[in-house]
């Protein structure tokens, strides 16, 4: 059995040993939403996310559904005073 995982889920602590990097804490988003609407994921961490991608759970492991189960997410921060 393989098991991937990606360098970004790990960082070091200061005595150099590997350990989960902190993610992002999402505090609000929609439970469903439909094809070609906008939607928002409410998150403090937002200065710090580069990117967005959502991921249909579930898929199965070939190449066709993995594609079709992947779409990159449009970014747009707004921030509260």
């Amino acid at each position: 059995m393989e098991i991937y995982k990606p360098a970004y889920l790990f960082t070091l602590d200061g005595s150099g040993n590997i350990v989960l990097a902190v993610r992002p804490t999402i505090t609000s988003a929609p439970s469903t939403t439909t094809y070609g609407s906008a939607f928002t994921v409410q998150t403090p961490d937002a200065a710090d996310i580069a990117s967005v991608v959502m991921i249909k759970a579930g898929a199965t492991l070939t190449l066709l559904i993995w594609i079709n189960g992947w779409w990159a997410l449009t970014l747009l921060r707004v921030f509260k005073r």
